[in-house]
């Protein structure tokens, strides 16, 4: 068997001893870390008006972060319902044509707030056994990085992180590109 320079040049004893401590400080880190950013999520969240948050570091705008919402849609809430009224239309082929559903569903219902029934566009029928959710409801927060603030930043962690990560046994500093 050869070894190409990809292959690490470790028993399996030393493989699961760095595996064992890369765990242990990615779960420490984690740790330290995911309050914070659920503490930005919940404020984003839960603060009327508010829809996204900055921050800059050392004067350079590094990241925005914005909250994400659930889209309204509409889904079949009872199969039987549905499936009879497919039926009575000719669209079921012993199941409800896949693509029936899916014109209903993405292109012709609609909803009938004063009534709160879905309705076909194309016939005025209301459909039975869809339903509509009319999305809205927080789904987390995505962040957009500039390039110059995820530069800055990543500078300081790997001057910061950088010499303590290749001080524990077996670990060095993340190769450039890899940090996300």
């Amino acid at each position: 068997m050869t070894t190409d320079e990809s292959t690490p040049s470790c028993t399996p004893e030393q493989l699961a001893q760095r595996a064992m401590l890369a765990y242990r400080v990615k779960a420490y880190v984690d740790a330290l870390c995911d309050p914070v950013i659920k503490a930005n999520s919940d404020f984003i969240r839960d603060t009327p008006g508010i829809g996204s948050t900055n921050a800059e570091f050392d004067g350079i705008r590094a990241v925005t972060f914005t909250g994400r919402a659930q889209q309204p849609f509409f889904f079949v809430e009872d199969e039987d319902a549905w499936k009879l009224w497919a039926d009575e239309k000719g669209e079921t082929d012993y199941l409800v044509k896949p693509s029936f559903t899916e014109a209903i569903l993405k292109k012709r219902a609609t909803w009938d707030a004063r009534n709160q029934v879905v309705v076909d566009k194309a016939t005025g029928e209301i459909v039975p056994g869809i339903s509509y959710d009319p999305g809205g409801k927080f789904k987390g927060v995505q962040p957009t990085w500039t390039d110059a603030g995820m530069e800055r930043i990543d500078e300081i962690l790997h001057a910061v992180l950088g010499r303590a990560v290749a001080a524990l046994p077996e670990l060095g500093p993340a190769e450039d590109g890899d940090a996300k």
